[in-house]
């Protein structure tokens, strides 16, 4: 796995209500060349194509509920064939790819932070936070089930079960056939001991960062916890003594994982080896706000404080001697055409003449 490199600088058009809003949520279009991202103004925005990052829809993840609550930033994306799934603080919803409106349910009793599609039925989404979680019907639009449970910072399905991680620093897999308790047969895991950040999941692989005690004191863990969600099993950890702010597991190799620091330090860790790393500086001048690497690993998507959106590349970006790039889609293949707008007729030509 070569070095990422520098490919793109965007950055985000400004918002009426925010003048300087930042990306909080990215998400890389699985079935399509687009690039989703949700600003801390509550906007979703999808980017086409690598070379231009050309912006296409663009649509708040949610509206006002019937007491006039407004939903806050973009916490979480999730794409699916054929909708856009978002998450903010106080609801969730669905929309078409071409941004019009499919579902929406907003709680603000409930502060979101992470939601997965329900393994079992995919009609159903389960999205949790400090105020317990809940299962949403996509197809209807409304709330199925509410479960009470611990403070939730990550959910990611697994197979016919959910990976939920707490935060408390407890991970736990929960068994949609029970109502997603606990289940049975595995036994949670205190992963941090001051708390748990973040956590990611791939395959059968879980890796969670947060907090730990000296001496009595709340610090930031530099160990990156890694664990086999089969049966819980502890793996040898990562060290990343700049502090991890953000983790992803490579998506393709199981071997790769991909660890930033808040102020842009990038490393990425072979698994299989310990010893082997590399490292480089992201160029921001503010702190990451938010990560995400494409379905093959080969694009990574980080947005800063100050509004930037960055894309990397590890394809070759020297032009040829033409000047041309040519650079693979984001997801990989041409999938989905994204939609866009219907061009506008030009009005018909008048003859000016002294007759008109």
């Amino acid at each position: 796995m070569s070095l990422y490199n520098p490919l793109q600088l965007l950055p985000l058009p400004p918002d009426q209500t925010d003048p300087k809003p930042f990306p909080t949520a990215l998400a890389v279009d699985p079935f399509a060349d687009v690039l989703w991202s949700g600003s801390s103004s509550g906007t979703v925005t999808a980017w086409c194509g690598p070379l231009t990052l050309a912006r296409n829809v663009q649509f708040p993840a949610h509206g006002r509920d019937a007491s006039g609550f407004a939903n806050r930033g973009v916490r979480e994306i999730r794409v699916t064939d054929r909708e856009v799934w978002t998450l903010s603080e106080g609801g969730v919803g669905g929309r078409r790819r071409g941004g019009a409106p499919k579902w929406s349910v907003s709680d603000p009793s409930r502060s979101l932070r992470s939601m997965s599609p329900n393994p079992t039925n995919s009609h159903e989404v389960l999205a949790g936070g400090a105020g317990g979680m809940m299962l949403v019907n996509t197809a209807r639009g409304e709330v199925t089930r509410k479960i009470d449970s611990p403070a939730i910072v990550h959910l990611a399905p697994l197979q016919r079960t959910v990976v939920s991680a707490y935060g408390s620093g407890q991970v736990s897999i929960l068994d949609p056939r029970t109502y997603f308790k606990s289940a049975s047969n595995i036994t949670p895991v205190q992963a941090h001991t001051g708390g748990l950040s973040g956590a990611d999941a791939n395959g059968h692989i879980v890796c969670t960062w947060g907090w730990t005690h000296v001496q009595g004191h709340p610090v930031a863990d530099p160990l990156v916890r890694l664990y086999d969600v089969r049966m819980l099993r502890a793996l040898p950890p990562v060290s990343f003594p700049a502090g991890p702010a953000f983790a992803l597991l490579h998506p393709t190799d199981s071997t790769k994982l991909v660890i930033s620091s808040q102020q842009g330090m990038l490393q990425i860790a072979d698994l299989s080896a310990s010893s082997q790393a590399s490292f480089l500086q992201l160029d921001v001048n503010t702190y990451i706000t938010s990560m995400a690497l494409s379905p093959l690993g080969d694009y990574l998507a980080f947005g800063d404080a100050d509004g930037q959106l960055h894309l990397w590349t590890m394809h070759d970006t020297t032009p040829d001697p033409s000047g041309h790039l040519a650079l693979p889609p984001l997801n990989g293949y041409e999938g989905v055409k994204p939609e866009w707008p219907d061009s506008t007729e030009p009005p018909p030509q008048i003859p000016w003449d002294d007759k008109t």
